[in-house]
């Protein structure tokens, strides 16, 4: 699962975000990461 997280860009997604998401839950967090790999062609 990391290597996906480095190959889809979801580590740099996280990071530049971190301002918004640590204050959300993680229902929110996982919504939009599938969110993410999918607007990125990865099927979720």
């Amino acid at each position: 699962m990391s290597v996906l997280f480095y190959e889809s860009g979801i580590t740099d997604f996280l990071i530049e975000d971190y301002d918004l998401l640590h204050t959300q839950g993680k229902e929110f967090i996982l919504s939009e990461i599938e969110l993410f790999l999918q607007n990125r062609g990865y099927k979720v």
